[in-house]
């Protein structure tokens, strides 16, 4: 008998070991754990108001084709996540997900799942509460569609919170030698007409891709839903075609109380970028403030000051020092100068032009010229970084001399000489936060 009770123990043991083991894998049963009501402010999921609110801005995708041009020039990586984030919209009406059994529902596209970053394969939801958990889709949250997108791009950053999406995305790139000429700069709440194609939003618990269509159309590629439902329907309601990843009008969503008093606008800028009257050639550390040069020469060849000659004290070679020195110039020796040149200058609807310092018209060269932005054509160019009477700093754009800083004669010195000396002109402005 005792032996009878053995063995029936240890077939006992064998199946409740099998049937634990089988019970482990979230691939083929739902998690169990965690049956919390209230969402988590830190998490990527929105409350059901919200959440239906955004439902009722969602549009069809465009085709990219009808998407507005991009101002970012680093590997046209902003058009690369549009493109990628539009055709994963279009899943909602070209795929459909057949019904497997009633913890793998049957859904269009790519559907919302709380803590899945990866849309190729059916999964369990990792974070929500346990009737979010239960079912299995084809699905991705918001900020694993920003990571997909990011990736698409060729840039690859660690799995992280629609909140750490910017500080993230700012190490990545800072740490990158590919990339560390461009910045994704916080630009905290601006207006609505301020927002640009490409920008990134972000709210408490949500995050979308702005893109334009070239009729001036602002739209939000995103993926939301409801991972802390209170009931059934609002469960079922993430299967629903108007949640998960698809399109919004963003005039809509902005519309609303909450989304438009709650966000965030981040934007990627790149050295070489057209921005505000010229090209992007600096960026302080938090690309809030930067430097701006015109695209064309305001003179090819002028003398400096008539070839009169003529010192300033008190002007400087560093970054930041153009407008300083040009007024400088312009108090000492008047309006026959580069530096009166470019502040009278009126270009694309500024007016705060100056001549660039010595160093930044270096960066000019290094980072402008040299990569086929601007159209130089000056054998050098004339700074605001003087020298002495007779000579101030300039850089060479020449092949023979490029990137050099010399001194440029500004006057001979020589009674009766007609001898004279030229060097172009290029006028740069500062941009700060905003524009």
């Amino acid at each position: 008998m005792s032996l009878k009770i053995l063995q029936l123990a240890f077939i006992v043991s064998i199946l409740f070991s099998a049937c634990a083991k089988n019970n482990t894998s979230s691939e083929n049963m739902p998690p169990q754990n965690g049956n919390e009501t209230e969402r988590p402010k830190d998490c990527d999921c929105l409350d059901a108001e919200n959440d239906n609110f955004l439902s009722s801005a969602s549009v069809p995708p465009d085709d990219f084709e009808n998407v507005a041009n991009l101002r970012v020039n680093k590997k046209d990586f902003l058009g690369d996540m549009i493109k990628e984030g539009l055709r994963l919209s279009k899943l909602k009406k070209s795929v459909s997900h057949p019904y497997e059994d009633i913890y793998k529902p049957a859904h269009n596209g790519i559907a919302y799942g709380l803590g899945i970053k990866d849309y190729s394969i059916r999964k369990f939801p990792t974070t929500g509460n346990t009737l979010h958990k239960k079912y299995a889709v084809y699905g991705m949250d918001c900020s694993g569609l920003m990571n997909h997108l990011m990736k698409t791009a060729g840039i690859e950053i660690p799995i992280c919170r629609a909140l750490d999406f910017n500080s993230t995305v700012s190490k990545v790139l800072k740490d990158n030698p590919d990339y560390n000429n461009m910045k994704l700069c916080v630009l905290d709440k601006i207006k609505e007409e301020e927002i640009r194609n490409g920008d990134i939003i972000t709210w408490e618990g949500h995050i979308g891709l702005v893109y334009f269509t070239k009729d001036n159309v602002k739209r939000l590629i995103n993926s939301h839903g409801i991972g802390y439902p209170k009931n059934q329907a609002e469960q079922d309601a993430n299967l629903l075609d108007s949640k998960g990843l698809h399109t919004l009008d963003l005039h809509t969503v902005l519309s609303g109380k909450w989304f438009g008093s709650n966000y965030t606008v981040s934007r990627f800028r790149a050295i070489g970028d057209t921005l505000d009257g010229g090209l992007l050639f600096y960026l302080n550390e938090n690309g809030k403030e930067g430097l701006i040069c015109s695209a064309v020469d305001q003179n090819k060849a002028m003398e400096w000051n008539n070839g009169a000659g003529g010192f300033v004290n008190g002007t400087k070679a560093d970054i930041g020092s153009g407008q300083t020195n040009s007024n400088l110039i312009i108090s000492g020796l008047g309006a026959s100068t580069p530096a009166s040149v470019c502040d009278q200058l009126v270009l694309n609807g500024y007016n705060d032009w100056y001549l660039p310092s010595v160093n930044e018209l270096s960066l000019i060269y290094d980072r402008l010229h040299k990569n086929g932005f601007g159209d130089f054509s000056a054998e050098g160019y004339y700074s605001s970084s003087d020298f002495d009477f007779y000579s101030i700093w300039c850089v060479g754009f020449a092949t023979s001399i490029g990137g050099n800083q010399f001194k440029g004669v500004k006057t001979n010195g020589i009674p009766g000489s007609t001898r004279k000396y030229y060097n172009g002109v290029r006028a740069i402005r500062t941009f700060k936060q905003g524009n």
